[in-house]
This record gives C-alpha cells, structure tokens and sequence, in this order.
C-alpha cells in the first residue's frame, strides 16, 4: 500500500478484515486477511478524501451491508460481496443536512443517527428526531452527538464538546436529562466511545478517563489502572 508515504484511509469492517479508501483516487481495497484475499473495487468519489477522511466512521449491519460516514455531512451505504471480495458503494447520500457522528441498527430494525442537530430515528417510513434542549446547546456551543446505546427503554447518547452523556426516551425520543460525569476535569464529560459490558452496564470512554456507568443507578466510576 506504500502507507504512510501515501494517503489511505483504514476501516475495519469485521476481525480479520478491512476496508481501505485510497484517498487520492477512487480506489477502495477489500482485505481479508483469514483468507490471504485482495480486491480492488472503485467507488463514485474521485478522489475518495471528498467526502472521506477521518472523520468518517464505517458502521457494520451485517456480513455485507455496512454504512459510512462522510466527513462532511450525511451518510452511505455499503454492500460487500463476501465470497468474491468485491465492494459497491451506493452513490445516493442520506441525511445530507446534518453531519452524521454515528449509526447503529437495533434489535428492531430501528437506524438510529447520532448528528450536530440531535438525535433521529429511522424506521421505515418515518423518521423521528430526539431534539437536545436549546438551553443545553446554546451553553454548549461546540456540543455534537456521537456514540449511541439503545437499552429496552432508553437511549443513550454521548456528547462530545463537553457535553455528557444524554438520555432519551427510547420510544418517543423525549429528552429526559443530560448526566454530567466531572464538574471539575471537563474533559471526562466529552464522551467518545460507548460500549455495552453487561446487561446493566456501559463503559464510556472520554477524552480523559473511562468509565463504568451503572444503567439502574444512572451513576459512573472512573476506572483507573493500578499505579496510574
């Protein structure tokens, strides 16, 4: 691939496999490393770095449709063809209005889409928003969604900017509060990563520490390593 000398973008679709943007051309690298497979497939953009970089972020559905963030706005859809290595990019662009943090499909077929303009929901054929109170993002100018955690009943969304971690009601979308983890080192309230340990528990990754959130008690703990 001659990295770093040129430019390139890596995604990991699945253990064991990725998804490389060539970002000076149109090329798109299929590698599936558990079976020694290499295919070159082409997608619309030329180059690849108008509308990825690395900002972008590729969300796995399932063993072969996948999504991906632009770097700019919106989202697309990605269809691989396992047996042959061969990758489609669909040239149609979704949510071109709002730029589009992270994605994740539920249990239920739900697309959720965390974005700068609040939290929307996908299930065909409408579309719901979860908007943040003006009162948080008029204090928070630089706030922007990013992970979700879709519980039974809740939806759980981080906030970069400072912003905390967010809390929706998972059927109507009504924002119900904002959980601020630090008053004192903000930067443990930009949260970057969230993934689930147990059925009651989270762990959120910030700009700062990580964390164990408790789902029942709606409280966090820091997690420091020995001698830290």
């Amino acid at each position: 691939l001659y990295y770093p000398s040129r430019g390139y973008s890596f995604f990991q679709a699945q253990p064991g496999k990725l998804i490389i943007l060539k970002s000076e051309s149109d090329s798109l690298i299929y590698i599936d490393a558990n079976r020694n497979m290499k295919v070159v497939s082409h997608i619309p953009m030329n180059p690849a770095s108008r509308e990825f970089r690395w900002r972008s972020r590729l969300v796995c559905v399932n063993d072969s449709v996948f999504y991906i963030t632009s770097h700019y706005s919106g989202f697309y859809k990605i269809r691989l063809h396992p047996e042959t290595g061969v990758v489609e990019l669909d040239p149609k662009k979704y949510f071109a209005s709002y730029l589009c943090s992270s994605l994740l499909r539920d249990r239920d077929n739900n697309l959720w889409i965390a974005t700068n303009k609040g939290l929307f929901r996908e299930d065909q054929p409408l579309v719901h928003v979860g908007a943040v109170p003006l009162s948080i993002a008029d204090s928070i100018p630089d706030i922007r969604l990013s992970d979700i955690y879709v519980s039974t009943d809740k939806v759980y969304v981080g906030a970069r900017g400072e912003g905390g971690l967010m809390q929706f009601d998972k059927k109507t979308l009504r924002f119900e509060k904002q959980l601020i983890f630090d008053k004192r080192d903000k930067r443990n309230n930009t949260i970057y990563a969230i993934a689930p340990i147990t059925s009651s528990s989270l762990l959120i990754g910030t700009n700062g520490l990580l964390f164990l959130f408790d789902l029942k008690s709606n409280k966090a703990r820091s997690l420091t390593p020995p001698n830290w």
